[in-house]
């Protein structure tokens, strides 16, 4: 296993769903001066999170619309 799935799944809700859940993401400081598209949101919410799976790395991101 890459990382620890429950682990992860604690980090996303604690560190980026509580951020931008139920916010205009453009209101988000985590997100100030970013464009909101799902590229650049995908990039966005790994530098969120990365310091808290650390030493886990990104090695790609696969964006489907």
């Amino acid at each position: 296993m890459a990382v620890d799935i429950g682990r992860l799944d604690r980090v996303v809700d604690e560190t980026l769903i509580s951020a931008v859940d139920h916010h205009s993401l453009e209101e988000v400081p985590a997100l100030a001066g970013v464009i909101t598209t799902g590229e650049c949101l995908a990039r966005a919410f790994w530098r969120m999170i990365a310091p808290a799976v650390a030493p886990a790395t990104l090695t790609r991101v696969v964006v489907h619309e």
